[in-house]
């Protein structure tokens, strides 16, 4: 009994303050679980080290995964995720901030020729990095990598059950892909999703901190899932990680519209060290600490 009077009154006064727009109470059970948003009186943009725009995603539940039975097998089972709130870049990462960071850290690894081949100027995605570029680079700037749970739920932008990041089908005027252009666009050419967050489609692949588990959703956990590790022990120590890592979101590349779907999933091998002129990435930073959080892995 006591139970249903508290929820009563959570019911009652906890909505009266979530009034913007992602002020939302979302009560998953009426009895024993009620999911507070994390979010208000967070500034809805912030910018980030090294100018990048960073968008807020709000906590909340998603159910992840292929909706539709027509993607990959390790796209299956779909599973209910929660997720804590992040904020996340608005662009990828572009070859003039990561010409910054060599800049300021002597960082090497890159072949500039390869890389102004298809991103010929300073605002257009940074590529031929490898996932362990990639970790160095959000290590500098104090953020990370996205969870691969995170980077779906915000592709997803809101939109439960959908195939894409945005409203209806994919198509050349919502996304780089299909070899239409030849090379990447400047970021921010195409319109933003839901949670506005640009080139979340197409342009380039963009790399995730999970290692690549083709059944990693049959047992996943529900709350903030990793595949493998802890986010903070892994976004500390990563040099000698050399297990398969997760791409997402398809690239200019890519032929058709089945891998820009916001459930596909993409890896390289073994080897975190290869770049390819269609992988970049962009970077998130929790809410709370990461080492507050509980990440879980199994």
């Amino acid at each position: 009994m006591n139970r249903y009077i508290y929820l009563l009154l959570i019911c009652v006064f906890l909505p009266i303050s979530g009034c913007d727009d992602y002020g939302i109470i979302h009560i998953v059970d009426q009895v024993d679980e009620v999911v507070i948003d994390q979010t208000l009186g967070l500034p809805k943009t912030i910018i980030g080290r090294n100018g990048s725009m960073m968008a807020l995603i709000p906590n909340g539940i998603f159910e992840m995964g292929d909706h539709f039975a027509e993607g990959e097998q390790s796209e299956q089972p779909v599973h209910e995720v929660e997720l804590d709130a992040f904020y996340m870049d608005m662009h990828e990462i572009t070859v003039g901030q990561y010409r910054g960071f060599i800049e300021a850290t002597g960082y090497q690894s890159l072949n500039w020729k390869k890389i102004l081949d298809v991103s010929p100027t300073d605002n257009h995605p940074m590529v031929h990095v490898s996932w362990f570029d990639t970790m160095s680079y959000a290590k500098w700037v104090k953020k990370r990598l996205p969870t691969e749970a995170e980077w779906e739920y915000a592709a997803r932008g809101g939109l439960a059950g959908k195939r894409y990041a945005y409203v209806g089908n994919i198509h050349p005027s919502k996304a780089n892909y299909n070899r239409n252009i030849g090379q990447t666009t400047a970021v921010g050419t195409y319109p933003p999703n839901s949670y506005e967050l640009y080139d979340i489609a197409g342009n380039v692949w963009e790399w995730c901190l999970d290692t690549y588990d083709p059944n990693f959703y049959s047992i996943s956990p529900r709350k903030n899932p990793i595949a493998e590790a802890n986010v903070f022990q892994l976004a500390e120590d990563f040099a000698d990680d050399n297990k398969p890592h997760i791409l997402r979101g398809g690239s200019w590349g890519s032929f058709g519209h089945q891998v820009l779907r916001v459930s596909a999933r993409h890896y390289y091998g073994s080897d975190n060290l290869k770049t390819d002129s269609n992988c970049g990435f962009r970077c998130v930073q929790s809410v709370q600490s990461d080492a507050q959080i509980q990440w879980n892995s199994q």
